[in-house]
């Protein structure tokens, strides 16, 4: 039986691994599929990917999709001009469908031509159609919220707060500027 890594929105951990030990089968949300969980494999077939169902029906299915990686140049550079233009040089549509492919992701430009991991062949349709949502860290108003539900999940899990203790404290976290 093949193991299997699934997209969701509940997590970006892919923290639980292949065991590789007794060869049992792990199902495991990950927000992306990390080259070291594909490189435990010892044959690539041993490792799907696919989204989880929406619902008990597994209609009104759209999958977590947004950028992996982002690029800057600082005000303060030395060398400007020359980090734009390699800048440039990674967004053309090839060079984003290469970046893509190493790192096992479906590229934003050059998609339709670009050459994709076969794990990933169950989500370009999702893609293709817009059937997507922003991953939820990707819309939250600062930078405290993430580590305020990583550490609630697992106080939440610990039995150290319940559910309304872990949203106060989610709520306190996104009020903050």
């Amino acid at each position: 039986m093949p193991r299997a890594l699934a997209s969701t929105v509940f997590t970006t951990s892919t923290a639980p691994a292949v065991d590789r030990a007794t060869g049992s089968t792990t199902t495991a949300p990950a927000a992306k599929l990390a080259p070291p969980i594909t490189d435990a494999a010892k044959n690539s077939k041993d490792i799907g990917l696919f989204p989880f169902p929406a619902n008990d029906a597994g209609t009104d299915l759209k999958i977590p999709a947004g950028l992996g990686a982002g690029y800057g140049v600082s005000a303060n550079s030395k060398h400007q001009a020359e980090a734009k233009k390699f800048i440039a040089f990674l967004a053309q549509p090839e060079n984003a469908a290469t970046y893509a492919k190493e790192n096992i992701q479906l590229p934003l430009t050059g998609g339709d031509n670009a050459d994709i991991n076969p794990l990933l062949t169950p989500f370009v349709p999702f893609v293709k159609s817009g059937k997507t949502v922003p991953f939820m860290d990707q819309q939250w108003p600062n930078a405290k919220v993430q580590p305020a539900h990583f550490a609630g999940v697992q106080e939440l899990a610990a039995g150290d707060t319940d559910i309304n203790g872990l949203l106060k404290k989610l709520d306190d976290a996104y009020q903050q500027k």
